[in-house]
């Protein structure tokens, strides 16, 4: 959650920098690195989503209901 939140902070604050000579080099880095870092994310919300759904207490075989076959 704190990684959602800075990087919509971070988002916030390349939009608050204005374009301008003296600027846009740092800002034209900051936007281009910004979809790798979502990316990011994404990808170990993911990972963990998938963790979530295999997990079983005590290393247990899920049964074919809890792995929704039947």
């Amino acid at each position: 959650m704190r990684w959602e939140k800075t990087l919509h902070e971070r988002d916030e604050f390349i939009s608050s920098i204005p374009y301008s000579l003296d600027t846009f080099e740092a800002k034209d880095k900051m936007v281009a690195n910004t979809p790798k870092l979502w990316d990011q994310y994404e990808s170990i919300l993911e990972r963990l989503a998938k963790e979530r759904q295999t997990k079983t207490h005590g290393d247990l075989e899920e049964s074919a209901s809890e792995k929704g076959e039947i």
